[in-house]
């Protein structure tokens, strides 16, 4: 395995962690100011893949910088992985059906 290839899986791995993490944040923020279920699940999809798709266009103007549409992806990919993770977790402590979690209906 080359330096390039070594170099190139750090920086997407760490990339999709970054933005696993950034998944959970945004949707604690939701789920503790009550907003749940699907509504919260789609929202903090469009506003991690939003701030993904803006980082990508900042860096189309940065000297030496590339924008590429699969980071814009392994940065979604990531925060969907983070944000289904934090909705299972909060289903489980929950203990609501996974369906009543989904579509934010009370027990």
């Amino acid at each position: 395995m080359n330096y390039y290839v070594l170099h190139n899986f750090i920086r997407k791995n760490a990339h999709f962690f970054i933005y696993m993490f950034l998944g959970i944040l945004i949707k604690n923020a939701l789920s503790t100011s009550n907003i749940k279920g699907f509504k919260a699940i789609l929202f903090a999809l469009v506003v991690c893949a939003a701030y993904a798709a803006s980082d990508e266009f900042h860096q189309y103007f940065v000297p030496g910088r590339t924008a590429l549409v699969t980071d814009v992806f392994i940065d979604s990919t990531g925060s969907f992985i983070g944000i289904i993770l934090y909705s299972i977790l909060d289903w489980i402590s929950g203990r609501r059906s996974i369906w009543q979690a989904f579509w934010n209906i009370k027990k």
